[in-house]
C-alpha cells in the first residue's frame, strides 16, 4: 500500500514538473545506452492504469516510460490503428524540442527507433476499431 502510494505521489509530483529530475534519474552506460533500472522501480504498471494498458505486454512499460514525461498514460482506445502512428511521431518530435529546449538539467527518455515502432504497434494493436 505504501509503495503504491509513493508510486502514485511520484506520477502526480511529476506531472507538475516537481520530481522529474528524480523519477526519470538515469545513468550513463557508454555509447548511449541507459540504465532505467531506477525508473523502473518507480514505475508499477500493475497499480498504474491497469485499465488502459496490459500489464503482461513489455510494451506497457515502455509506453508509461515514455509517455508520462508530457501527459498521462494515453487509452489505446482513443485513436484507430490508422491514427496511431502519425499521433505518436507528432508526440515523439514534440518529446525531442522539449528536451532540447531544456536547460534545467532535466533528463528525457527519447525512445531509440526499435522502442518507437513497439509503442505504435502496441498502440494501433490495441486501438478503437473504425466501427467505434
Amino acid at each position: 500500500m505504501f509503495k503504491n502510494i509513493l508510486i502514485l505521489l511520484g506520477f502526480t509530483l511529476a506531472g507538475f514538473g516537481l520530481f522529474r529530475g528524480i523519477d526519470y534519474w538515469v545513468e550513463e552506460k557508454g555509447a548511449g545506452k541507459k540504465d532505467l533500472s531506477f525508473t523502473q522501480q518507480l514505475v508499477d504498471p500493475e497499480s498504474y492504469r491497469s485499465e488502459f494498458l496490459d500489464v503482461n505486454d513489455t510494451r506497457t512499460h515502455l509506453i508509461i516510460k515514455v509517455c508520462v514525461q508530457c501527459h498521462d498514460v494515453p487509452t489505446p482506445k482513443a485513436h484507430t490503428a490508422e491514427e496511431w502512428p502519425p499521433v505518436v511521431e507528432k508526440m515523439l518530435t514534440a518529446l525531442e524540442e522539449k528536451r532540447r529546449a531544456d536547460f534545467t538539467g532535466q533528463i528525457w527518455i527519447i525512445p531509440t527507433t526499435e522502442e518507437r515502432e513497439k509503442i505504435i504497434a502496441y498502440l494501433s494493436e490495441n486501438a478503437k476499431s473504425n466501427e467505434d
